[in-house]
């Protein structure tokens, strides 16, 4: 007796293995899917940096702003001061005229 060449089972279907190329499409699948979870987890990376980098920026722009402002009311208070004393040296030299 011979036998028989070839495979005594189908190659495809529910009884039989998977077949080379169907088993390659689901590596490329799962390869895909995990390229792209990959790519999505270095953007939200990205997204979470640039995030927290304008938000420093934001509160660094907010502190040079409240400098300011107190800078500005340190000149006002200063040329109030100033205006003060003048209008005092003006009524004095007026009161001695």
């Amino acid at each position: 007796m011979t036998k028989p060449k070839g495979r005594n089972k189908p190659t495809g279907g529910v009884g039989g293995h998977e077949t080379k190329a169907r088993k390659r499409a689901k590596t490329a699948a799962a390869r895909d899917a995990l390229t792209l979870d990959r790519r999505s987890a270095k953007l939200e990376q990205e997204r979470a940096a640039l995030a927290s980098e304008m938000a420093q920026r934001e509160q660094a722009l907010r502190a040079k702003e409240q400098a300011l402002r107190a800078k500005e009311t340190a000149f006002a208070k200063k040329e109030e001061a100033a205006a003060r004393a003048a209008a005092q040296r003006e009524k004095r030299r007026a009161g001695r005229g």
